[in-house]
């Protein structure tokens, strides 16, 4: 579900704006809708509100510890990145991202270079 559903038959179906599929909705979600297809209580709603969304997981979600995240950065180092400074910027942005990681000492990072091919 994302914030461009369209929300058909008074808020019981849903359709994807991107394969088009319709839904049905729990009854327990339905709700109006206004006159362009959009759910009245959509404020509430992060998932309707925002592209993403992050949940926190209960502590019991996993047996294992949860790991500490991995940075991956793709940087485009063709001659045309280089000539116009966007490699240089990309490098000053990640520098920047890395100078306030929280733990950097358990943070992973990973840098992937490319011109046409990774």
């Amino acid at each position: 579900m994302n914030p461009n559903f369209t929300w058909l038959q008074e808020g019981t179906k849903a359709q994807c704006n991107i394969c088009l599929m319709e839904n049905e909705v729990p009854k327990n979600y339905v709700c109006q809708t206004n006159e362009f297809g959009k759910r009245l209580d959509r404020e509430r709603r992060p998932e309707l509100l925002y592209g993403t969304y992050d949940i926190k997981a209960p502590s019991n979600f996993s047996i294992r510890e949860p790991t500490m995240p991995t940075f991956v950065f793709m940087l485009d180092v063709s001659i045309h990145a280089y000539e116009t400074g966007f490699l240089h910027q990309s490098l000053q942005s990640i520098r920047t991202c890395l100078e306030s990681l929280p733990m950097p000492e358990q943070t992973r990072v990973c840098l992937a270079t490319y011109e046409t091919h990774i």
